[in-house]
């Protein structure tokens, strides 16, 4: 039944959906393309590894200064609870 409410409003959905939260460690691959699906996503990426946030960071710098990325070396956990 959910489903069905999603797919009706699924133009609708796009337009709310604009902050990605995203938990990987590919040094911003995934992120990039997220980024350049849609102009308006705004995405924060979670990794304690701080390896991989420096490369990423400077992969994806031009989206840093347009403050449509944003970077956090918390846990994921707790990242999402003070999100909720």
């Amino acid at each position: 039944m959910f489903s069905n409410i999603i797919v009706q409003n699924y133009e609708l959905l796009k337009m709310i959906c604009l902050l990605i939260v995203e938990i990987n460690r590919l040094a911003g691959i995934t992120t990039l393309s997220l980024l350049m699906a849609k102009d308006s996503v705004q995405i924060v990426s979670i990794d304690n590894e701080p390896a991989m946030q420096i490369k990423a960071k400077e992969n994806l710098q031009v989206w840093v200064n347009n403050k449509r990325l944003t970077f956090c070396a918390n846990d994921t956990l707790s990242v999402l609870n003070n999100m909720a």
